[in-house]
């Protein structure tokens, strides 16, 4: 019986990751990938959509110890392999690596280095009501981009400020 409910909470755990990871694929949530444009030195890139495949193959995986049936057992187990598989192959291939996030790969093609560590620390600015509304609209989100994107590459001008003539 504690096998059972120590599977159980495992099984829980991955169904948590899988709806996280589902949640960066579908670019629904962007903190996460925000953080690493904020980080000092070499830049590296993040590929969430293996992490989700993996993450489904192990809830698969428990789900099917947990399962009675031999069906039920079967196809989880079918459907674990199939996504274990599949992690594996979007891992070797490029550009299978990069269909998702559609908004984070278009920001790394689309900006440089400077101007997605200005998005980045305007993101972690943002009050956490208008993030999460950024999170859910991808349009909304595209017009935050390309305001901090003018701002860093015409520099930020205060029009009411009387010095801005001698400068």
């Amino acid at each position: 019986m504690l096998m059972y409910w120590s599977v159980g909470l495992l099984a829980l755990i991955a169904l948590g990751a899988v709806l996280y990871y589902g949640a960066i694929v579908g670019g629904l949530y962007k903190d996460s990938m925000m953080a690493n444009f904020r980080e000092y030195g070499e830049e590296h890139k993040v590929y969430p959509l293996v992490r989700l495949a993996l993450a489904l193959g192990a809830f698969c995986l428990l789900l099917a110890f947990l399962l009675t049936g031999v069906v039920l057992r079967t196809s989880a187990s079918a459907l674990a392999v199939f996504c274990f598989v599949s992690a594996y192959a979007i891992s070797r291939v490029d550009w299978l690596r990069t269909i998702m996030p559609r908004w984070y790969f278009s920001m790394l093609h689309e900006s440089n280095r400077q101007e997605r560590r200005a998005i980045a620390y305007a993101w972690l600015r943002l009050p956490f009501r208008t993030r999460l509304r950024l999170n859910g609209d991808g349009y909304a989100f595209r017009v935050f981009v390309d305001e901090i994107r003018l701002t860093v590459i015409y520099g930020a001008r205060d029009p009411d400020d009387p010095w801005a003539a001698w400068q």
